[in-house]
């Protein structure tokens, strides 16, 4: 980190460019993200503290997901997860041979998943939520259908069906962090 000031216009012109080069990957940077940023160029935060600052937001989101989850209907969790990722991925990321099943188990008099189902389901919604709010919803749903380095070049939707939760959250870990490699 350099030790040199910039003024208030080179980090406004810094903080451009930063956000251009995001929307030109496809991105688009909280502001939470952009505050921490300028705060970077300012001079108020160092690299360490910032990204510490990170790592806390995303436990705290995290947390809270997770405590929705441990407490929320199985209805109301596939219902969210069929909105976002639509119903033929959640039926196949929960290992149903049932294209359907997530549709069923999203009606209010229908089945609710089995157990095993549910774990991969409650895995599925922890990976969206952290990625979703760092890289937004179109990168999120990207990242579960496409082949992933950390998940030796299986796609995430295949390593949560096959039960490789572990995997799975460093791989969300990796994209969250910037440290992604595919």
């Amino acid at each position: 980190m350099s030790e040199r000031k910039l003024t208030p216009a080179q980090v406004k012109q810094a903080l451009a460019a930063i956000e251009k080069g995001h929307q030109l990957e496809g991105h688009r940077p909280s502001a939470s993200a952009l505050d921490r940023a300028r705060r970077i160029l300012a001079g108020e935060l160092n690299p360490e503290d910032a990204e510490a600052e990170m790592r806390d937001a995303l436990r705290e989101v995290i947390a809270g997901e997770q405590e929705i989850l441990r407490t929320a209907d199985s209805r109301a969790l596939v219902g969210r997860l069929i909105e976002v990722l639509g119903p033929t991925l959640v039926s196949t990321l929960a290992g149903s041979t049932d294209t359907h099943a997530a549709m069923t188990w999203a009606t209010p008099d229908g089945p609710k998943p089995n157990m095993e189902a549910l774990t991969r389901l409650r895995c599925a919604a922890d990976a969206w939520r952290a990625i979703s709010e760092v890289e937004g919803d179109d990168i999120a749903r990207a990242w579960f259908i496409g082949g992933n380095s950390w998940l030796s070049e299986d796609a995430p939707v295949t390593a949560i069906r096959e039960g490789r939760f572990t995997e799975v959250t460093t791989a969300v870990t990796a994209c969250v962090e910037d440290t992604f490699s595919g």
